[in-house]
């Protein structure tokens, strides 16, 4: 027989924990665009598309976003996965990427479980 644990194994939810506000695009510079829109839901999830463009003079590197969710199930693809826990995956170009030059636009997508549009934190990047 496998061992599960029951509702009584577990620990008590934690209720003094606020959840993080959903649907915010929060700290993006002004010379990086971040937009994102649902392309599609089916009431337990949804999947978005979502665009990066360098909108400066410069070329970008070494980018970090931070895609904040209610404990939850994401799927992100286009990206390197830097960090991950239940409520938040930070990313950045992937390798074969490495940097965005100026007006060059870069596309990523992502489906989250349950159906919730993720806040959005630009973290860091480099200009050249």
């Amino acid at each position: 027989t496998q061992d599960c644990a029951t509702e009584e194994d577990l620990p008590p939810p934690n209720d003094e924990q606020e959840p993080p506000e959903t649907g915010k695009i929060t700290n993006f510079p002004s010379n990086l665009l971040y937009q994102q829109s649902k392309d599609s839901g089916w009431g337990t999830g949804a999947q978005f598309n979502a665009i990066l463009k360098n909108q400066g003079q410069t070329t970008l590197s070494n980018l970090r976003i931070k895609f904040q969710v209610p404990p939850s199930t994401i799927q992100i693809w286009n990206v390197a996965v830097l960090e991950s826990d239940s409520s938040s995956v930070t990313v950045g170009l992937p390798s074969w990427k490495g940097s965005l030059t100026p007006g060059e636009t870069f596309s990523l997508g992502f489906v989250i479980q349950p159906e919730v549009e993720p806040s959005v934190t630009f973290i860091s990047v480099t200009a050249q």
